[in-house]
């Protein structure tokens, strides 16, 4: 848990073939890191991150790709889900974006 954290639903065609995630975010040269989860949630309360990452260049703005360690397709039916980003100390959150397949 972090205070400076970020969360939305993350709403794609079911079915569809994550490819990976692009975290972008800007580090001022103080120590600290930006981190990316994309998560599953099940109706019974359990969860899943399916993708996660942390930002790896020290100043500047940056972006880093962060690809599934194996195939994930979408399945609304049986999941949702999330995409969560947490900042610690001085680096800043600036975006996401989800690369798919249909």
């Amino acid at each position: 848990y972090s205070e400076n954290s970020v969360t939305t639903s993350l709403e794609l065609p079911d079915g569809v073939e994550i490819l990976g995630v692009r975290l972008y975010y800007y580090n001022n040269g103080s120590p600290g890191n930006v981190g990316m989860f994309l998560t599953a949630y099940t109706g019974d309360g359990g969860f899943t991150d399916l993708v996660n990452g942390s930002s790896t260049i020290t100043t500047g703005y940056a972006s880093d790709f962060f690809a599934p360690s194996s195939p994930l397709f979408i399945d609304n039916f049986g999941q949702s889900y999330a995409l969560t980003s947490n900042m610690s100390a001085n680096p800043r959150f600036c975006g996401m974006r989800v690369f798919y397949s249909l």
